[in-house]
């Protein structure tokens, strides 16, 4: 059955190939998720888990809490202007799941966390539809950045998380 939402993620398949996005809604086992899709994912789960580690006072959504608690959990948190992982937008049938969003002055920062060394353009498509569905939503978008690895990086002291750096797109 498919989603009765979009994604951020779906929609950049759209964008390179409605096929595949067809492939990943009726034919999932067609679509390439295969074993190493799913390392992929782990390993993404496993750099954004490590990102949110390194923030502090971070309120966490629950991903699998449901549509109607998730809105809620995002609306008290911004309400009291916290920073959020996880932060959960709907509008016009589509569904925005925002990786770290933070007060940034009178406005909201979006965050993307990519596993990747560079930003790329899906990491972009994404992030615009995040603050499209964000925005419609009444927030103020202050800025969008990707965090992404920082293949450069050397640990040199105890307790701090090698390879992270954000850039503003």
């Amino acid at each position: 059955m498919p989603p009765d939402t979009l994604s951020p993620s779906r929609l950049a398949a759209f964008e390179r190939c409605p096929r595949q996005l067809w492939l990943m809604t009726f034919r999932a086992d067609s679509a390439g998720s295969t074993d190493d899709a799913a390392d992929r994912r782990a390993t993404a789960h496993a750099i954004a888990a490590e990102a949110r580690r390194q923030m502090h006072d971070l309120v966490m959504i629950d991903p699998a809490s449901g549509r109607s608690a998730a809105s809620a959990a995002t609306g008290a948190a911004i309400a009291t202007r916290q920073t959020i992982a996880g932060a959960q937008f709907f509008h016009d049938g589509v569904r925005a799941i925002v990786d770290i969003l933070e007060p940034d002055g009178d406005g909201w920062r979006i965050i993307a966390v990519r596993g990747s060394p560079k930003a790329k353009p899906d990491h972009l498509a994404a992030l615009a539809t995040q603050a499209w569905v964000a925005a419609a939503n009444g927030l103020r978008i202050t800025s969008v950045h990707v965090r992404h690895l920082d293949r450069d990086f050397t640990l040199d002291r105890s307790g701090i998380a090698a390879g992270c750096s954000s850039i503003p797109t």
